[in-house]
């Protein structure tokens, strides 16, 4: 038997004359969109073309930076990597409809 799916939506605008929102519920002021543009992002660049020669002391600064960058931003930018742009921009293209592909399912159900 198949199930029945409808869309919902929920109208914010019915909370405005209520007296009473759970603290959960409310955002704090310092995650609140703000008219300024946010500050800019340095992705750190994280140059393989030393590691992948062999210089120990480029590896040594590659982990470093690695280490920084994981503990700072949760990503980086890694450049020199040696690896065909033919291979990595197949892969962006099977990132981007895997994405479409996942939120056409979503919106299937």
């Amino acid at each position: 038997m198949p199930s029945e799916h409808r869309s919902f939506s929920f109208d914010a605008s019915i909370l405005q004359h209520q007296s009473h929102i759970p603290p959960q519920f409310i955002w704090p002021d310092d995650e609140k969109p703000c008219p300024e543009p946010p500050p800019r992002l340095d992705v750190p660049p994280i140059d393989l073309g030393g590691v992948l020669s062999g210089d120990p002391e480029a590896v040594s600064n590659a982990a470093r930076l690695v280490d920084q960058a994981c503990r700072k931003h949760g990503f980086f930018l890694v450049v020199n990597h040696d690896i065909d742009m033919k291979l990595v921009e197949e892969v962006h293209r099977g990132q981007i409809s895997s994405s479409e592909c996942h939120l056409r399912r979503r919106k299937e159900l």
